[in-house]
């Protein structure tokens, strides 16, 4: 499958503090105004979604992909689903993509559980 590598909430925090990662808040965009997570490390991202159908056009866009760009990816969302769907496919364009696999993307990883278990 192409999921991202699931992991627990002490490993997930470790992933933070690193720098050369990024974390994508998958959920819609007033969810992330809510609370988020603010990473002592890693820089946070919010794709600005209205509805979780808006990621694949996101992710398809140049600046994201400088965003992401050498970079260990790392996603969470309130449950965990929209990660799972989220992450398969960034896996799968890296996979399948040039222009995607060339951006030299360290790792795909999702927070498991979501946020509800963190």
């Amino acid at each position: 499958t192409y999921t991202g590598t699931h992991l627990e909430p002490t490993d997930y925090h470790d992933k933070m503090k690193q720098n050369d990662a990024v974390v994508i808040d998958v959920r819609n965009h007033y969810e992330a105004a809510i609370g988020r997570f603010q990473p002592p490390g890693a820089k946070w991202i919010d794709p600005k979604m209205r509805k979780s159908t808006e990621f694949p056009v996101w992710l398809d866009k140049p600046e994201t992909k400088e965003l992401l760009r050498g970079k260990q990816v790392l996603m969470y969302c309130t449950g965990g689903v929209r990660c799972e769907r989220a992450s398969a496919l960034l896996k799968k364009k890296i996979e399948e993509e040039d222009d995607v696999k060339d951006l030299g993307i360290k790792g795909v990883y999702q927070l498991q559980g979501g946020i509800d278990k963190y």
